[in-house]
């Protein structure tokens, strides 16, 4: 028999915890007495522990000044009623979470929940920041049961303590976030949550639905963001007073809120190229109202003397809070290390795309609508169908799988994520059967020609979409076992290109298997808003000027081809009260787009994304390395044109 899964172990645990409940329920509504604030509590209190950080030892809110009112608004005497902390990364929000889960447990028991994005998540901070806070701090570790294993008590779905309880649930587990009152709610990394679940609705309000029992209740909701329009976080963050850390100049001591355009640093330039080169270790940060440059290492000073102004004053009971990485303490997270991952994301939407997210606490936005498909139609090249012109380093393909049909489209990349159409082929049969699945795999061996080489390049990686015919693809990407077929799912809540791969353990029966194939998760969103922004770049003014970073190429496909490419448009949508985007067609085929985006992902998944000048000189050596063909004409081949189905010779 197989073993329950994670959601069904965290149920199992909720049931053996009603008892425990009941009487933290009634503990829940009574009233508090007048305690410590939570940052209080925490100086005196709070031991942080070598596993779960990396300056273990007695806790110190000096340490991160611009954690003590967030964690002070969520203390028992103070009427807010929720807090929302819209963070970058690495800054204490969790921590904060922690904080006030160990003050409710000390001092004012009562019912809580924490929700993580998903389940995996839940074991992760358990282990990884809970429990080491627990086991660490002798005031909570003399009041919280003793560690069991699938019982209530004390388990990463569970933890008892008198006068209370704290359970711990993911965000696409719907039994833990609708079931008992809760009198304390703390939702970590909202923006990660799943928009829907088990067709329940928006965990989120799922979650929040359980703490109006309680006249007394409090909600912390943290996360860094993700894209407008569709954050979380930015809409409770719109929601609240609005707040906005604001530190003295050390020279004028006027105050400001800390931006990325403010940070300066030299440049030199390169003996052997003659252009400018970014010096990030000499970074500082010019006031805005004097114009002084502030050193790093006065940052612990304006720090310690930075007050939180609200935006919107009007606003009662709920405190929102901003903070971007630029306010990271000393010692964490330097100016000089933004500097540097901006220069490394620059030019790479998918990685400049985290660093807003993540170091800037911004939400991504998006420039410009459907691209014009009569343009992209009016600039394709003249190289031959089949054929790799100069430039490519690499190929990838993306397979779309409809029932009657295989398409398949054959990509090159080169440097800075320009690319061109090699080959789009159009595989008809019966996808239930193997001989059409026959036709993909044999694509597997070909080689395709370098325009004016004897080199010929093969298919690097390969994605399949399983999002139809799910056991099918799963079926047969098993067993044609090649380690560069890779089966996805697109996922249009994602932040990334392409998320970590998970095994998939059940076969066309429903039985598991040991080992199965991994299905790769892909942010489908992410990757089309990405290609628009690619195919909206015109092309050069003439041939002594570079083409734009991602510039697309096309040989001599019909009309068809582009109308699919630009098939689907992202519009704001209101459902059940919240706005959102979503891609929808508006044009019926949209294989071509969907076949782009899954050689996208496979070629994140080959590296692309991660190159550096060391890898693509690699790629080049290698080409370079290869003999060169003769002068003489090779003889013209014939080639058929996927869309029309005519054939003609191609050089």
């Amino acid at each position: 028999m197989s073993a329950p899964s994670a959601v069904n172990e965290g149920q199992a645990e909720l049931a053996t915890a009603q008892d425990s409940f009941t009487a933290a329920f009634f503990r829940g509504i009574q009233p508090d007495p007048v305690h410590l604030t939570v940052s209080q509590w925490a100086d005196e209190y709070r031991l942080l522990s070598s596993r779960a950080s990396s300056e273990p030892g007695r806790w110190n809110t000096s340490r991160t000044p611009y954690l003590r009112e967030p964690m002070d608004a969520l203390s028992p005497q103070d009427p807010t009623k929720q807090v929302t902390m819209l963070f970058g990364s690495q800054l204490g929000k969790t921590e904060t979470g922690l904080n006030w889960i160990g003050s409710i447990i000390d001092l004012a028991p009562g019912p809580m929940l924490m929700v993580q994005p998903n389940t995996d998540m839940v074991k992760k901070v358990v282990k990884q920041r809970l429990d080491p806070a627990i086991n660490e701090t002798p005031n909570l570790r003399a009041k919280v049961a003793e560690q069991k294993s699938r019982e209530g008590g004390n388990s990463q779905w569970a933890k008892e303590f008198e006068g209370g309880i704290l359970i711990m649930a993911g965000a696409n587990a719907p039994a833990g976030l609708a079931s008992m009152p809760i009198r304390y709610l703390f939702m970590d990394e909202v923006d990660r949550y799943p928009g829907d679940v088990d067709g329940e609705g928006d965990p989120v309000n799922l979650a929040k639905a359980r703490t109006r029992t309680f006249g007394n209740s409090k909600i912390l909701i943290t996360s860094t963001p993700t894209e407008s329009g569709n954050s979380r976080i930015e809409t409770s963050f719109e929601d609240s007073d609005q707040r906005h850390y604001y530190i003295p100049c050390p020279d004028c001591e006027e105050k400001q809120v800390l931006k990325f355009g403010n940070l300066v640093w030299d440049k030199e330039v390169d003996k052997v190229t003659g252009k400018e080169k970014d010096l990030p270790e000499t970074v500082a940060y010019m006031c805005q109202h004097c114009g002084s440059l502030i050193p790093e290492h006065k940052k612990t000073w304006i720090l310690e003397h930075g007050d939180w102004i609200a935006h919107a004053p009007h606003i009662k009971h709920h405190k929102g809070y901003f903070l971007n990485s630029l306010y990271s303490p000393l010692g964490w997270y330097s100016w000089a290390d933004i500097v540097t991952d901006f220069l490394k994301a620059k030019g790479r939407p998918s990685e400049l795309k985290v660093f807003v997210n993540t170091v800037l606490a911004e939400t991504w936005r998006e420039k410009g609508d459907v691209p014009d498909w009569e343009a992209l139609y009016r600039r394709r090249d003249d190289y031959a169908f089949n054929t790799c012109p100069r430039g490519i380093l690499f190929l990838t393909a993306g397979v779309d799988i409809q029932r009657d049909r295989i398409e398949i489209e054959v990509v090159g990349w080169g440097r800075r994520f320009r690319s061109w159409s090699v080959d789009y082929r159009v595989l008809k049969g019966d996808t239930s059967d193997a001989e059409v699945w026959a036709k993909l795999w044999g694509c597997l061996s070909e080689t395709w020609p370098i325009e004016g080489s004897a080199t010929r390049l093969k298919i690097e990686m390969l994605a399949v979409d399983s999002s139809d015919q799910t056991q099918i693809v799963y079926k047969q990407v098993r067993d044609v076992s090649d380690p560069r077929v890779m089966a996805i799912k697109g996922m249009d809540n994602m932040v990334v290109p392409v998320g970590p791969p998970k095994d998939v353990d059940i076969d066309i029966h429903g039985k598991k298997i040991y080992r199965g194939t991994k299905l790769w998760p892909v942010g489908s969103s992410v990757i089309k808003t990405e290609l628009y922004g690619f195919f909206r770049q015109p092309p050069p003014l003439d041939e002594g000027h570079p083409e734009p970073d991602g510039f697309c190429h096309w040989p001599q496909y019909e009309k068809e081809h582009f109308q699919q490419l630009t098939a689907e448009q992202r519009v704001r949508r209101t459902i059940n009260g919240k706005t959102a985007f979503r891609w929808e067609k508006k044009y019926e085929r949209n294989e071509a787009l969907d076949c782009r985006v899954y050689a996208r992902a496979a070629a994140y998944v080959y590296g692309l994304d991660r190159f550096v000048e060391e890898h693509y000189a690699q790629l080049e050596t290698r080409l370079e390395e290869l003999p060169k063909i003769q002068h003489n004409k090779p003889e013209a081949k014939k080639t058929v044109n996927p869309f029309t189905g005519k054939e003609g010779p191609f050089i």
